[in-house]
């Protein structure tokens, strides 16, 4: 290239940066550790993280199953949230020891109690392996070719990774594809449970208060990691800080966000907003209904729902604030003028254009063409095969007929289709060993709440499906409860001899069979696999294009704006930059419109908060707290909110200063916060984080955790130069 062309690019490059300069805003993104902006927290907080800084960061983040965590000694402490160890915390406890209800705390480390289903690993190293990929690809292979021939090269590397470091890798694409990595992750499977507070505690003002503030919750649980049945030595851990911090300090989080959408086109976020998220609010509504209802039953079924209902009620609870997003108007002409501003940069340029085309269009294409004829929606109530390779065999997933004898009856339905195929392409789980467990094991069978799944179902197929036929060759004129109530009481599928005859009578008898719900099933059945046939035709071929649409759009979004903008969140760890600030509130939260809220509440907050609702579920404080009154420091800060950007997955993300010490520890985000899935707004979105100060006071004054709390500032004390 000559130096005018070169000057020509650059200038050109200059107005589409410019042009697009609104993408970003303020301290949002979620950066890998390798693509951390240094320069950029430099200009606005005056600190730049140095690389050392940044391995010891990352060496000291822990990942658990979908959440974050820390080490915070050298003796391998790691800290994290009470809801992210509620599992283990449920799994250890009994009907007589209820340490969800009462908390736990082990002073000894002998008494540390090890969790039967947890694991937690490390990121190691992070490797570029993109000019790799790139590499294998030549100018006359196809979109299909070029990205079969990545993929298989992809799975060698990882393969390679792993047998040479003995660490677990992942290859974990960005920007939609433009770049590639590899993860490499140590794992550590033994981890004990050192203490968890009361679940009042950990979340006072239960769901009611979720995703909201002010909040009071003591959100927090230390677990340790053995390696050889003795404590993990961990060089890199974070220290305790003594000092806490104060309004418009700098901090960071450390963590693993789950998933984002800020770089999806118009297009995705319409489809999500208009055919996505109102199922899955109902859906995830629907089972919180049931979650509650099995609770009601006695003080041991509400014992064994907790954790679920916990979850279930968050998640229904995050799917309303992502929702809310989608339909927010502001938010959206926002995304919608970012977007312009993106096409028309490349769209105006003819080289631009001939690289990149309108990648816009295709991906429009594909999603326009799963709203016609409801066919999108047919698939979720009509889903598609199960596993993707037995293309000819029709539905296996639930679909609109959820329940124990509709499972039992797609199974005697499905089999005899299995068996017709070539053996190459048959699913394991209709082998006759395999069959012989699921269908004639001891299945416990409650008719009534059968009835009940299959008539929220079909009633939620006649909502979104309407007048199309395929309701009406279902339900033959009946309502949903009609159907459900008829196929469920005159079934014989909950005999077993009469599953044993069909299952040895095979297609034959099958097909012969007048019971209601082998019709019914065979009919859903038969309406899966002429819906996929149809997705095949009209979709599947627009799939591929969409998809190479996406790398490409991802490929023009790099080479505009570089790595202005961070990669969407996947779950892989990532830091992210704030400041401890209040806010105003803009009537979504609890209170009022116009509030001012502080970014601290204390203690003593806690304690009046309680009283304020006569210390009554879900607002009460427990025992051990009302007794330990008088010897807590009340002034003590015990909640608090940055403008951090985090989504779900950063629970459990420590909350450092710039000595990488730990100030506070993220456990949720205000209900503000929830649309950031799709675009930031530092002036609302907020982390919330229980402040290290309050830990600690919690710690000596109310749990009388002295070991742990002295475990936690003897590094504290030393010497900063000491840290690794």
């Amino acid at each position: 290239m000559t130096h005018n062309k070169m000057k020509k690019s650059y200038l050109l490059l200059c107005v589409v940066i410019v042009a697009t300069a609104g993408l970003a805003v303020a301290d949002d993104g979620f950066w890998p550790f390798n693509a951390v902006p240094k320069d950029k927290i430099k200009t606005r907080y005056g600190f730049e993280p140095t690389q050392q800084w940044l391995d010891h960061v990352r060496l000291s983040s822990v990942k658990f199953s979908g959440a974050s965590g820390s080490f915070v000694s050298p003796d391998g402490l790691v800290l994290t949230n009470h809801h992210v160890g509620a599992s283990c915390i449920h799994d250890v406890s009994t009907a007589n020891k209820d340490y969800i209800k009462n908390g736990f705390y082990a002073s000894a480390k002998a008494d540390e109690i090890k969790c039967p289903n947890m694991s937690v690993s490390v990121l190691q190293d992070i490797e570029d392996i993109t000019p790799k990929l790139k590499a294998a690809v030549t100018p006359d292979m196809s979109p299909a070719q070029a990205a079969k021939t990545q993929k298989a090269l992809e799975s060698k590397l990882t393969k390679e990774c792993s047998t040479t470091t003995k660490l677990t890798c992942q290859a974990v694409p960005f920007y939609s594809g433009a770049t590639h990595f590899l993860y490499k992750y140590k794992t550590y499977e033994d981890v004990r449970l050192v203490f968890a507070p009361e679940y009042a505690m950990a979340f006072l003002g239960g769901d009611p208060d979720n995703f909201e503030y002010p909040r009071y919750a003591l959100d927090v649980t230390f677990f340790r990691i053995y390696e050889g049945g003795k404590p993990l030595h961990t060089e890199n851990h974070l220290s305790w800080s003594k000092k806490g911090v104060k309004t418009n300090d700098l901090v960071f989080t450390s963590g693993h966000p789950g998933m984002s959408a800020r770089l999806n086109t118009m297009a995705q976020l319409e489809f999500m907003r208009d055919l996505d998220y109102p199922r899955q609010v109902e859906r995830r509504t629907r089972i919180v209904e049931g979650l509650l209802q099995r609770g009601a039953a006695s003080a041991e079924a509400q014992r064994q729902v907790e954790e679920a209902l916990f979850a279930g009620q968050n998640g229904l609870k995050a799917a309303k604030g992502h929702y809310s997003g989608l339909l927010d108007k502001r938010l959206m002409a926002t995304k919608a003028e970012q977007e312009k501003r993106l096409r028309d940069a490349i769209l105006s340029d003819p080289k631009l254009k001939a690289q990149f085309g309108d990648p816009w269009k295709d991906v429009a294409d594909y999603y326009n063409a799963q709203r016609e004829g409801n066919l999108y929606l047919k698939r979720q109530f009509f889903p598609d095969p199960q596993p993707p390779a037995a293309s000819r065999r029709p539905g296996s997933m639930a679909g609109v007929m959820p329940g124990m004898l509709p499972s039992l009856a797609r199974l005697l339905v499905l089999t005899p289709i299995d068996r017709a195929m070539p053996e190459a392409e048959r699913d394991p789980v209709y082998a006759p060993e395999s069959m012989q467990k699921r269908l004639f094991g001891s299945s416990k069978i409650d008719k009534a709440s059968d009835i009940r799944m299959l008539t929220t179902s079909l009633a939620e197929m006649v909502k979104y499906l309407k007048d199309d036929p395929i309701v009406a060759k279902l339900l033959n004129g009946k309502t949903p409860a009609e159907a459900a109530k008829e196929w469920i009481e005159n079934t014989q599928v909950g005999d077993a001899e009469f599953r044993r005859r069909l299952y040895e009578g095979g297609k034959e008898a099958v097909e012969k069979s007048t019971d209601p719900l082998i019709l019914a099933v065979r009919l859903q059945e038969t309406e899966a696999f002429r819906i996929k046939d149809e997705w095949n035709k009209k979709v599947a071929p627009l799939a591929r294009a969409a998809d190479a649409a996406k790398i490409k759009l991802a490929q023009a979004r790099f080479a505009v704006e570089g790595t202005k903008s961070s990669p969407d969140a996947n779950s892989t760890l990532r830091l992210s930059y704030g400041a401890v600030k209040g806010y105003v509130e803009d009537g979504r939260g609890t209170v009022p419109k116009g509030t001012k809220l502080a970014p601290f509440t204390t203690l003593g907050q806690a304690y009046d908060y309680a009283a304020k609702h006569e210390n009554k579920d879900p607002y009460f404080l427990p025992e051990s707290w009302l007794k330990a009154k008088s010897k807590v420091n009340l002034k003590v800060p015990l909640n608090l909110v940055s403008t951090n950007d985090v989504l779900g997955g950063n629970s459990g993300s420590p909350l450092i200063n710039k000595n990488a010490e730990i100030v506070g520890l993220i456990f949720d985000g205000n209900i503000q916060s929830l649309p950031g899935t799709f675009h930031f707004d530092e002036t609302l979105n907020r982390s919330v984080s229980v402040d290290s100060r309050g830990i600690m006071e919690a710690l000596r004054n109310v749990y009388s955790a002295t070991a742990l709390a002295d475990e936690l500032l003897d590094e504290a004390s030393k010497p900063q130069s000491s840290k690794k």
